[in-house]
């Protein structure tokens, strides 16, 4: 059936003349049959979290070693004393302003690292609109000002983080709405898995392996194929 349904959409795609085709973030197995019918791999290392069964989130930080447990316990608290309001906000409740100052949160974060947003906020503004049900932000307000916020998706067992959102730096928020509060809500909705989004060292300490996920690319011109061979695929 996964067969069935790629090729279904490629069959679109080649309709359409559609210059690339991207399949992203699926698994290995899948990556390597999309190899063998001429697609290129390439991959990108996340953070994940895993859920074996935690009753709340205190049973979750008895697990781990005395030394991770202390710095998680000192990050939370350094937040507590911020004196800011967290919420999480469901997808039908996220008005226009709020996206707006989410957006432009993030827009700041990608700036400070020499970057730009990845996705315009209209994308964000789709998720909204299109599937509420899925979508959260987890915020946090300083009286009515919005401070910092992850956008959320969710399904039935998983919980993805997509993108971060700071007016300013707190280094210790962005361990509390990134790390932690990702985590609660998976224990106390039972889903299986946190996919956190890109690697980074702080996550890593705080409970979120890395691990490789795979992307599929079709092109339809082979001049574009070969340079995305020779520039974008050098690494393997």
């Amino acid at each position: 059936m996964r067969k069935a349904v790629i090729l279904s959409l490629l069959q679109l795609v080649k309709q359409d003349k559609l210059a690339t085709f991207n399949l992203m973030h699926v698994d290995r197995d899948t990556a390597l049959k999309l190899r063998q019918e001429g697609w290129l791999i390439s991959h990108e290392v996340h953070s994940f979290w895993n859920n074996t069964g935690y009753g709340d989130f205190e049973t979750y930080l008895k697990s781990l070693p005395h030394r991770k447990r202390y710095m998680m316990n000192k990050d939370r608290r350094k937040v507590a004393q911020l004196g800011l309001t967290i919420k999480l906000i469901a997808g039908e409740s996220i008005s226009p302003t709020l996206l707006d100052s989410y957006y432009a949160g993030h827009r700041k974060v990608c700036l400070r690292h020499g970057n730009h947003p990845w996705l315009p906020i209209e994308v964000l503004q789709k998720f909204v609109e299109l599937m509420p049900d899925s979508v959260r932000l987890i915020a946090a307000f300083d009286g009515d000002r919005y401070v910092a916020g992850a956008f959320w998706i969710l399904d039935s067992s998983a919980l993805y983080l997509r993108t971060w959102s700071a007016m300013e730096e707190l280094p210790e928020l962005c361990f509390e709405l990134v790390c932690y509060r990702p985590i609660i809500h998976a224990i106390e909705n039972g889903l299986k898995y946190i996919d956190s989004g890109l690697y980074g060292g702080h996550k890593q300490q705080r409970g979120y392996p890395d691990e490789l996920v795979y992307s599929a690319h079709w092109f339809r011109d082979d001049k574009l194929r070969q340079l995305a061979i020779r520039e974008l695929f050098k690494q393997g």
